[in-house]
């Protein structure tokens, strides 16, 4: 395919392009004829920030996990800041540390959470169902590891997630 401009149309779209290169090479204080280069140097070096912050959150991750106690048949943890795989590594972190079954919940009352269950030695399919009967949640998976989301209020959720009737 071939497209082509002429006249006023080529004008116009030549300045409009004049005018977004001005204003990106003024906020990227660099000249109009090292614009590319600068914008490679930006997403070079977003990618090194992107690296750092994933390993700044897994020891995050890691300090939150040894905080939480895992002393009970379900650990429940709500946690707003939690997006990402977090909630999943935050659960096998603590299925690593003992607990029998762990459900982490991301997100808050007002828009929902989105939640991790996992047990390394109990199906944790019924409680899902449980779950979303309970709160119109959505979601499944498999014995170890189901995920999904439901509204609700934390304190009904903690109840019933830690409901020993299984």
């Amino acid at each position: 395919r071939i497209t082509m401009l002429c006249g006023f149309r080529a004008l116009a779209d030549y300045d409009r392009k004049d005018e977004n290169t001005k204003a990106i090479s003024s906020l990227l204080s660099a000249k109009e004829c090292e614009v590319a280069d600068a914008v490679a140097s930006l997403k070079e070096d977003a990618g090194s920030l992107k690296g750092k912050v994933a390993s700044l959150q897994q020891k995050m991750l890691a300090y939150r996990a040894a905080e939480i106690p895992v002393d009970e048949d379900v650990v429940a943890v709500f946690d707003a800041s939690l997006s990402g795989n977090a909630p999943r590594e935050l659960m096998n972190l603590l299925l690593n540390k003992g607990a029998k079954v762990c459900a982490v919940f991301a997100g808050n009352e007002e828009e929902g959470y989105r939640y991790v269950i996992g047990s390394r030695e109990t199906d944790v399919r019924p409680l899902c169902k449980r779950m979303n009967n309970a709160f119109g949640g959505r979601g499944g998976g498999k014995p170890e590891m189901v995920q999904g989301s439901l509204l609700g209020r934390e304190e009904a959720i903690r109840a019933e997630v830690c409901a020993v009737d299984g």
